[in-house]
C-alpha cells in the first residue's frame, strides 16, 4: 500500500498501544547542550547530541515508577565535535580504529543521479552482484 499511494497508515487500536510503550520528543539546542552537561558531570561520558534528547529527563518525567528506559548511543560524539565542545568544553577524541582519519586517503565515486545506478552500485559494494 505505502508503495502504491506513499501513505502509512496505523490503525488507531494500534497507535494506542503504541503510545502506551513508545515516548517521544524533542529538546531545543540549549535542553540539548544541558543534557550533554549533565551526563558529562554525572558519569564521566561524553554522548552526542541525538543521544542526549534519547537521554532527556523531561521527556521521561511521564514513564510510571515500574518503566525500564533503554537509550543507545545515536552517534559517537566524535561526529559532532562542535556541539560536544561547546556543551562540555572537551573535544572528543575519535575511537582508537578511526585515530588517523583525517591522514587517510578520501575517496569516493561520483554516480549518476539515478535510483537504479545507486542500487546497483550498492549492491555491487555488498558483493551482492
Amino acid at each position: 500500500m505505502f508503495k502504491e499511494t506513499g501513505v502509512f497508515i496505523v490503525p488507531p487500536e494500534i497507535l494506542a498501544d503504541m503510545r502506551t510503550i513508545f515516548i517521544g520528543g524533542r529538546l531545543d539546542d540549549e535542553s540539548i547542550a544541558q543534557v550533554m552537561q549533565q551526563t558529562y558531570k554525572q558519569t564521566g561520558e561524553l554522548i552526542d547530541p541525538h543521544t542526549a534528547v534519547a537521554c532527556a529527563p523531561r521527556l521521561l518525567k511521564n514513564l510510571s515508577n515500574d518503566s525500564v528506559h533503554v537509550s543507545l548511543a545515536c552517534a559517537h560524539p566524535a561526529k559532532f565535535p562542535g556541539a560536544v565542545k561547546d556543551a562540555v568544553g572537551v573535544f572528543p577524541a575519535l575511537p582508537d580504529f578511526m585515530g588517523n582519519l583525517f591522514e587517510r586517503e578520501e575517496r569516493y565515486t561520483v554516480l549518476e543521479n539515478d535510483q537504479a545506478v545507486v542500487k546497483a552500485f550498492v549492491e555491487e559494494q555488498l558483493g551482492q552482484k
